[in-house]
């Protein structure tokens, strides 16, 4: 009886399929033809006032036991904020940002091994007319200056502002290319921001990276740049 009733619904699955022209062969599928696309780099910069500064220094001290290091890097850091409050740096402008100890095993200047003590303080220079001097002071302290980085407190938009001429750019690049191919520059297809790191193998730094060699000039500009990678859609003339 159920061997009856699979024949007939078999039967009657074949003659629909007859019936619709439903063949054995393999379905065909048209080629989705892909657009055709441009990628250029395109680059924005922004620039407004400095009118801050945050310098890092790494105040050192080294003696023969570690709690004489430590005496002794109080010592300095008492001696560079008093030399930096006669410059209208703040005591808020002046932050210990962090600590190394080394209690054994380094070298002291009679041959023997001693200890040594670090702290990396940020300092934030608010009169920037002032900068030369407080780079003097702070050299004059004999301490290290390990970062410069020049700022603007109306920076507040820079970086969008960066990303939209960015984006022109690359389309104004795109266009003069297209040119060339006898072809139109239609929608924008992707867009992305190059990282610090890809923006300056392309030789474009954003500012506040840190450079190989440390400058110490002061600048009167601080400025934003941003590296996008964008393709765009080419339609035919």
């Amino acid at each position: 009886m159920k061997r009856g009733m699979v024949g007939v619904v078999v039967a009657v699955f074949l003659a629909l399929c007859s019936a619709c022209g439903v063949q054995g062969a393999p379905a065909s599928f048209a080629a989705v033809e892909q657009p055709r696309t441009i990628s250029v780099f395109g680059q924005g910069r922004v620039t407004t006032p400095a009118d801050v500064v945050d310098v890092t220094v790494v105040v050192e001290a080294v003696r023969p036991r570690l709690d004489l290091a430590y005496k002794r890097l109080q010592l300095h850091q008492v001696q560079l904020v008093k030399a930096l409050s006669a410059l209208n740096v703040g005591p808020g402008d002046i932050v210990a940002l962090s600590y190394e100890s080394t209690p054994d095993g380094v070298p002291l200047e009679d041959g023997a091994l001693g200890a040594r003590m670090r702290q990396w303080l940020g300092i934030t220079v608010r009169d920037v007319s002032l900068y030369s001097k407080i780079i003097g002071a702070i050299i004059d302290s004999e301490q290290r200056i390990v970062d410069v980085r020049f700022g603007s407190t109306a920076a507040g938009g820079l970086e969008e502002r960066a990303h939209e001429r960015a984006v022109i750019d690359a389309r104004r690049r795109a266009l003069a290319l297209a040119s060339e191919l006898g072809a139109h520059v239609g929608r924008a297809l992707t867009i992305r921001e190059l990282a610090p790191s890809e923006a300056e193998a392309l030789g474009d730094v954003r500012a506040g990276i840190l450079r190989p060699t440390l400058d110490l000039a002061p600048r009167s500009q601080f400025e934003v740049r941003c590296t996008v990678e964008a393709s765009f859609e080419l339609t035919d003339a």
